[in-house]
């Protein structure tokens, strides 16, 4: 497996909750079906059916890591699809099949989802659909209480809910909701609900058996599988969707066009690879992320953003910021080799002032200096002590600047 650490450069990588490199054993899988496997999976010769059971595997192995039915496994371009197709299908099939009009009905959300999410809320509150998002607290979490009440305030406002929408674990913030309770309070209330679980896959343990989770969206690239493959997850039997994308029929007419086979044999060994290791890397992962915050928690005004309690953050994401540093530099320009974040990938190249801090109702930290450090298995010791050894000295730099 490829490691953390580039020697060659003198680099870390800690970024991993933008994306992972690609297993080389999920690549060596993948490799055939770009040459000699190369088949259309919905053409009826032997080339093709070879193709087709290659993705009857991959939606087993999905199906095994998130305890579903294989049939529930619909794939997809990559999470922003699925959000996209979970969002805009089921309002669509309530307006052509049900004929219940869309300002007549609600979605809650969170006010800080991802993009994917946020945006295509916005599409449809053009479409008139009224959209309620709720104000996580300052650990970024959403409490039952809070979503139950939203859900009665709308009911009596006559614009009763009937699909809550809500990201699992946070891709800036690290936070990790409750999810098994909101779906509880989803499910008494017989709301659907659907779940972004991108940033939790092979992080967490899930059982959709259990879980009271209607639909799930998922990417390949954030489980050391390949880019440009997700999925989506739903029993078609129990739920209609609208299809996003219409066509041939392909995937029992819920998403057309041909299909990657490649990309998804890719998902399937990932999520296989994931489910083998899932104890064994979650260890590791909470094992750095203690290290970390054990060796900066004595700078001066340093203030850790992401829950310190693992049962309400994700295990490979620390998020934190400073009430002292020099407004007209970030540490990205300090820290050189060190590649990390400061906000999601999904806002693009340039910096914009972090809209996570007022959500969350904090003002003391200066925007500029927040880092997002994501850890991965590949991680090594030494990467940790040296990540730990520079983020200090840059500190002491940076203090010198104001």
């Amino acid at each position: 497996m490829t490691q953390a650490l580039d020697k060659t450069q003198n680099s870390f990588y800690f970024d991993y909750a933008a994306t992972t490199p690609c297993d080389p054993k999920t690549l060596e899988y993948m490799l055939p079906y770009f040459s000699q496997k190369f088949g259309n999976p919905s053409s009826s010769h032997a080339k093709a059916w070879e193709a087709k059971g290659a993705i009857s595997v991959a939606q087993d192995q999905v199906a095994h890591l998130l305890g579903c039915h294989s049939s529930h496994v619909h794939f997809t371009s990559g999470a922003t699809e699925s959000v996209n197709w979970a969002l805009k299908g089921f309002f669509d099939n309530l307006q052509i099949h049900k004929q219940i009009e869309l300002k007549n009905c609600s979605v809650i959300s969170t006010s800080f989802e991802h993009e994917c999410s946020l945006q295509t809320l916005n599409y449809l509150k053009l479409k008139g659909l009224n959209v309620e998002l709720l104000k996580p607290s300052q650990k970024g979490l959403i409490s039952p209480d809070q979503l139950e009440s939203a859900i009665i305030d709308l009911k009596n406002k006559n614009t009763p809910v009937k699909l809550v929408s809500i990201i699992w674990g946070h891709n800036e913030l690290g936070s990790l909701q409750d999810i098994y309770a909101l779906g509880s309070v989803c499910k008494k209330h017989q709301i659907h609900f659907h779940v972004d679980a991108t940033q939790v896959i092979g992080k967490v343990l899930i059982n959709l058996k259990e879980d009271p989770i209607d639909f799930l969206s998922l990417s390949a690239h954030k489980l050391y599988g390949p880019k440009g493959t997700g999925a989506l997850i739903f029993d078609p039997q129990q739920f209609s969707l609208t299809p996003l994308i219409h066509g041939g029929g392909q995937q029992n007419n819920q998403r057309s066009g041909t299909l990657n086979t490649p990309g998804i044999v890719g998902l399937g060994w990932a999520a296989k690879f994931a489910q083998d290791k899932l104890k064994e890397n979650l260890d590791k992962l909470l094992c750095y992320k203690n290290k970390v915050i054990e060796g900066l928690t004595q700078l001066d005004g340093i203030e850790f953003l992401t829950p310190s309690d693992p049962k309400e953050s994700l295990p490979h994401i620390l998020f934190f910021g400073f009430k002292k540093w020099p407004t007209n530099i970030s540490p990205a320009d300090l820290l050189k080799n060190v590649y990390f974040s400061q906000q999601s990938a999904c806002h693009g190249q340039a910096f914009q002032k972090p809209i996570i801090l007022n959500h969350l109702g904090i003002s003391d930290i200066v925007p500029n200096s927040l880092m997002r450090i994501s850890f991965s298995h590949l991680t090594t010791q030494n990467e940790i002590e040296e990540l730990i050894r520079l983020i200090k000295r840059t500190y002491e730099e940076a203090l010198l600047m104001i």
